[in-house]
């Protein structure tokens, strides 16, 4: 592996380790502090684990993500902001 290559991967290793780190972590806070059904006793909003299909006729899978991450933006505004979720995908290499 060439020098210039080996830097090109750590840099993109690092930065989604940061993505995961910074997106999962707040995206998985925010769901299980949401009350989904505040009536009943603990109900709280959680991960579906459905497989989403990225299409490749659209924008790009990252572009994707962050229209994907503005449409929850509507419901969870504190996905946005400085540091944020979307912050942090909009920082994130399309590759």
């Amino acid at each position: 592996m060439q020098h210039g290559k080996e830097n090109d991967r750590y840099g993109l290793e690092r930065t989604f380790i940061a993505a995961m780190q910074g997106v999962l972590v707040t995206v998985a806070d925010i769901m299980v502090s949401t009350d989904f059904a505040p009536t009943e006793l603990h109900s709280n909003v959680g991960p579906t684990f459905e497989f989403y299909d990225f299409t490749m006729e659209k924008a790009s899978k990252l572009h994707q993500l962050i229209g994907l991450c503005e449409d929850a933006m509507v419901y969870f505004p504190q996905l946005g902001g400085d540091n944020s979720v979307y912050w942090l995908l909009k920082k994130m290499p399309d590759v």
